[in-house]
């Protein structure tokens, strides 16, 4: 005997409420700073960014690898203001995707509304590390802008996920190849660059690369070792290049895999939340 389907009613979850005010939120803080202006003083270091030569001498503008200047150069044709409501809308984007129905609480947190208003692209990569435990290639992304946050390759490689692997390193490679070949002098600048970039930390976090990166390391082995991505995502913050105030921001980026940890599943069955049932085979029914 064929079991009847559920009727789907058209109530809407509190969740999808509070996620359509978050989503609210995000136009109106881009609204606001589409008139008001702000600081994005990232977003000013991004633009005055020479694409045909990045690292002149006793700069600190452009950290990142050749290959991110050459993805965003054909950007930089836009006028200023056009440049920085586009860097904001995709930081609320990446908000909205990180964080759901608490994005109306991130909104308020001084270190997103400070990364908002500086028009980085922090919580954009902090997507892609999350993103990229269903998608590796997102994984590509970290290392063409931070390499040291490739400590999360150690996920796959610990798990003998090779194709994973493969999937996360090749695109960056093949870039960075085709990259070396368009503009090979803008690549020995950088290398040249970065013993003169020294890490310096940023407030509140005295703690330069080196050391943090050891203990980033362990934590993303153990992530991958104990199935806990949460602890792999925080292993990877902590191998970020610089830490400074807007870096507590990538906080977020804990959100997505806390959701679905065993622990918050043990808090949402503790008030009254309802685990999710395996569906059943229809051989299995009578």
């Amino acid at each position: 005997m064929r079991r009847l389907m559920p009727v789907k009613t058209g109530r809407i979850s509190p969740r999808m409420l509070l996620t359509a005010l978050g989503v609210s939120g995000a136009l109106v803080v881009w609204m606001v700073y589409l008139q008001s202006g702000g600081n994005p003083t990232d977003a000013l270091d991004y633009f005055s960014t020479n694409p045909a030569a990045p690292y002149p001498p006793n700069t600190f503008h452009f950290p990142y690898p050749p290959v991110a200047i050459q993805a965003m150069a054909p950007l930089l044709g836009l006028p200023f203001n056009a440049f920085v409501a586009l860097l904001r809308a995709t930081e609320l984007a990446a908000l909205v995707l990180l964080t759901g129905p608490a994005t109306i609480v991130a909104l308020f947190l001084p270190p997103v509304a400070a990364e908002i208003n500086a028009a980085n692209i922090n919580l954009l990569l902090a997507v892609a590390v999350v993103g990229g435990f269903r998608w590796p290639v997102l994984w590509s992304v970290l290392l063409v802008t931070k390499p040291s946050a490739g400590v999360i390759l150690l996920w796959p490689l610990v798990r003998r996920e090779w194709r994973r692997l493969a999937i996360a390193i090749s695109p960056a490679v093949i870039v960075s190849i085709i990259s070396f070949a368009l503009q090979p002098h803008a690549w020995l600048d950088w290398l040249a660059y970065l013993p003169g970039y020294g890490d310096t930390p940023g407030w509140p976090f005295p703690i330069a690369i080196w050391p943090r990166l050891p203990v980033a390391i362990v934590l993303v082995m153990w992530g991958a070792r104990s199935d806990r991505q949460w602890i792999a995502v925080l292993g990877t913050i902590l191998a970020w290049p610089r830490l400074y105030f807007l870096s507590i921001a990538l906080l977020v980026a804990l959100l997505p895999p806390l959701a679905h940890a065993p622990l918050t599943a043990r808090i949402r069955r503790l008030f009254g939340g309802t685990p999710r049932v395996r569906a059943e085979s229809p051989r299995s029914s009578a």
